[in-house]
């Protein structure tokens, strides 16, 4: 379950025209009130085990960027930030099953704060399974994400499945040349981030 305060715009890699930047998600969402803020809670009876003691929250980084902040029932015993990775990572003293992020403005030149996505994580043994996904996305949709790069890289996957292509080929003017060019340049950005993943289309 996600909620949310404040006003946010968002942003998506189907858009032709737009003027932010995007992640991996290719998806953002953006406000510029300092008072917004963002909960999910996965307490869902049905979802048993899904707790979290790490959350990376993947966000822009920059003198015009609040600072995020985490509101928990638990203690946040580390935080560091990778801005070369595009993420802050908080650390926790318990397992949690929700989380609401905040955001701190510091200076005056801090005017809003962008969010690409967020990763929830412990040391539970299975699967850690991230799916993305956006509606009327094609191959080269996710070719135009700034930050795919160094997002991908984060998470450091052992497996990427890419499952694209109806999106690009219904259409009357479908070129398999350029659509396979696609591929490869999707490719190459993958191995670029995560060069011993298996890749499987």
């Amino acid at each position: 379950l996600v909620s949310s305060k404040g006003q946010w715009k968002s942003c998506r890699n189907v858009e032709r025209k737009r003027d932010c930047s995007l992640g991996l998600s290719g998806i953002a969402v953006s406000t510029s009130d300092s008072n917004a803020s963002i909960t999910v809670s996965i307490d869902d009876p049905i979802l048993k085990g899904y707790d979290f003691d790490r959350l990376m929250v993947f966000h822009a980084f920059g003198n015009d960027q609040f600072q995020p902040t985490v509101i928990t029932s638990a203690v946040s015993t580390n935080i560091q930030h990778f801005p070369d990775k595009g993420y802050t990572l908080f650390e926790f003293t318990e397992n949690l099953q929700s989380v609401t992020l905040k955001f701190v403005k510091e200076t005056p030149e801090q005017v809003g704060f962008t969010l690409y996505g967020l990763n929830f994580d412990s040391n539970d043994s299975g699967i850690i399974y991230h799916t993305i996904g956006v509606n009327g996305a094609q191959m080269e949709s996710y070719l135009t994400c700034d930050f795919f790069i160094p997002h991908l890289a984060a998470l450091n996957p052992d497996w990427v499945i890419v499952s694209l292509g109806t999106n690009d080929s219904y259409t009357y003017i479908f070129d398999s040349l350029a659509f396979a060019k696609k591929m490869d340049q999707l490719i190459n950005l993958i191995e670029e981030a995560s060069p011993n993943s298996a890749i499987l289309f």
